[in-house]
C-alpha cells in the first residue's frame, strides 16, 4: 500500500526526501502493508473479470475455486514482479511483438544517445538485462567493489513507451562525478515480460543514494513518467506512484524476499484459519455434512496427481510402482493417496482422528503386506509420516487453495471484489 510520507508538498516541488526514505526502510513492515498487495489484488480481479466474461453462469464458489487454483499454479516471485503465467498481468497489457520491437528500439536508441552525451557511460548486455553504468564496466574490479557497497535498490515503473526516455533523462541528470549502475530490458525480452513492474532497477550505495533519489525527483517533476503508474512489488516502501525502494540483501533481490514472505504468511494463515474453522464444529458429523468439508475433499481429490508425484522423489518407491501391473499400481497409488490424506487431516485437526497409528495399522493390514511386501508398506509409512520438503509443500498448497477458495467465495457473496480474499489471507 502506498505511503505518501516521503513526498513533500506540491509547493515544494514534489521532491522525494532521501532521508525520510532511508528512515522508512529501517522500519519493520508487515507483508500485508507492502506494495505487492496491490499487484496481487489487481491480478486476481482481472482474472475474475476474464473468467466471468467467458463463463457467466459459474457460481461464486466455482469462480473462487478456479481463481484459487490459478493463483497457486503461479510462482509467487512471478506474481510479485507481475509476470504471471495463468492469471492476467496487473495494470499493463501484454503487447504484440511489433510493440515489443518498438519499445526495445527506443531503449537502445536512448541508451546510445546517453553514451554520446556522457563519455563515462558504459552500455552492456548481461544476464538478459541491458546494463547502463557510469565510471565502470561490468565484471571488472571496480564493478565488483561497487556491488559490495550496494545498500539500496530503486525500482521504477514508467510505461513501456517511456522506459528509454526515463533512462536517458536519469543518466543525463545525475552529476557527472557520481558512479551508478542501472538496468532494464535487453533484446531477449519477450511479450510476457514487458508488463513486469520493475522496468528499471537502480543499484545504490550509501554515498550515491541521495544524489540518485534527487535526480529521480528532478526528472519526475519535469516529465511525470511515474504519474498514475503501479508501484513495483519488490520494494517495501513507496512514497508515490511508480516507484518503490528496498534495502539490499546480498545474493537476493527484493522481489525474491517479498515472494518468500508471501509464501510464509499464506502458509501460516491458511493452516491457522482452516484448523480454527474445522475445530468450530461441535462434532465430527456436522463437520462432515458441511460445505467446507465437501470443498476440502474436492480439492484433495483434484490434487491427487500432484500428491502421487511424491513417489517420484523416492527413487526406490518409483521403481516399485513401475514394476507393478496396472491393477496393482492403481491399488498402490490409492494407498499412497489415502494415507497422505489421513496424515493431512490429522495434522489439520485431531477431531478427524486419522493419526500416525491409524496410518501404520492401515498399512500393516495382512492383505496389504501380503500383496506388496513388508518393505514396500514400510516405505509408504516413511514417505507419509516423515514428509520431505516437497511433500510439505503439497500439503501447504492444498490447505492454501481451500482457504483462498473460502475467502474469495465469502468476498463475492458480500458484494466485494475477489481480491479481498487474497488481501484477507495476507493479514495476521
Amino acid at each position: 500500500m502506498n505511503d505518501k510520507t516521503g513526498l513533500e508538498t506540491k509547493e515544494e516541488g514534489n521532491n522525494l526526501d532521501p532521508t525520510l526514505i532511508r528512515e522508512h526502510l529501517e522500519e519493520d513492515k508487515d507483508i500485508s502493508e507492502l506494495p505487492v498487495t496491490d499487484i496481487l489484488a489487481e491480478q486476481v480481479d482481472r482474472g475474475r473479470e476474464n473468467l466471468v466474461k467467458n463463463n457467466p453462469d459459474l457460481t461464486y464458489e466455482e469462480q473462487a475455486r478456479v481463481l484459487a487454483e490459478a493463483f497457486y499454479k503461479e510462482s509467487l516471485y512471478g506474481l510479485t514482479i507481475n509476470e504471471p503465467r495463468t492469471l492476467p498481468p496487473a495494470f499493463d497489457e501484454i503487447p504484440n511483438q511489433e510493440k515489443v520491437n518498438s519499445i526495445l528500439n527506443n531503449i537502445y536508441a536512448s541508451a546510445e544517445k546517453l553514451k554520446e552525451e556522457r563519455r563515462d557511460v558504459n552500455i552492456e548486455e548481461a544476464s538478459r538485462w541491458l546494463w547502463i553504468t557510469s565510471g565502470m564496466k561490468l565484471a571488472t574490479e571496480e564493478d565488483y567493489n561497487y556491488n559490495n557497497r550496494v545498500k539500496y535498490r530503486v525500482y521504477l515503473s514508467p510505461s513501456s513507451e517511456n522506459i528509454g526516455a526515463m533512462l536517458h533523462d536519469i543518466g543525463a541528470t545525475i552529476p557527472e562525478h557520481i558512479q551508478y549502475k542501472m538496468k532494464t530490458f535487453d533484446g531477449t525480452v519477450n511479450t510476457n515480460e514487458i508488463p513486469r513492474v520493475d522496468k528499471i532497477v537502480i543499484y545504490c550505495t550509501n554515498n550515491n543514494f541521495n544524489p540518485i533519489v534527487n535526480t529521480i525527483s528532478k526528472v519526475e517533476v519535469k516529465n511525470a513518467y511515474l504519474k498514475d503508474r503501479p508501484v513495483p512489488g519488490g520494494g517495501n516502501y513507496s512514497p508515490m506512484s511508480g516507484i518503490s525502494f528496498a534495502k539490499e540483501v546480498p545474493g537476493e533481490s527484493g522481489s525474491t524476499i517479498i515472494a518468500s514472505q508471501l509464501e510464509k504468511r499464506l502458509t501460516e494463515t491458511s493452516w491457522r484459519d482452516l484448523s480454527k474453522y474445522i475445530s468450530s464444529f461441535e462434532d465430527k458429523k456436522k463437520l462432515l455434512d458441511s460445505n467446507v468439508w465437501t470443498l476440502w475433499e474436492r480439492i484433495q481429490e483434484d490434487s491427487k496427481e500432484e500428491i502421487l508425484s511424491i513417489a517420484n522423489n523416492y527413487r526406490s518407491f518409483k521403481q516399485i510402482l513401475e514394476e507393478q501391473d496396472n491393477e496393482s499400481r492403481e491399488i498402490l497409488e490409492n494407498l499412497l493417496f489415502e494415507t497422505f490424506v489421513a496424515r493431512l487431516n490429522n495434522r489439520l485437526s485431531s477431531k478427524l482422528g486419522k493419526s500416525e497409528e491409524y496410518i501404520n495399522n492401515f498399512l500393516n493390514d495382512e492383505r496389504i503386506v501380503r500383496k506388496f511386501g513388508y518393505e514396500t508398506t514400510e516405505r509408504i509409512k516413511v514417505m507419509v509420516n516423515n514428509p520431505n520438503k516437497e511433500t510439505q509443500k503439497i500439503m501447504n498448497k492444498i490447505v492454501m487453495k481451500t482457504v483462498l477458495t473460502m475467502r474469495i467465495t465469502n468476498a463475492l457473496q458480500n458484494g466485494e471484489k475477489a481480491s479481498e480474499g487474497i488481501i484477507n489471507a495476507l493479514r495476521k
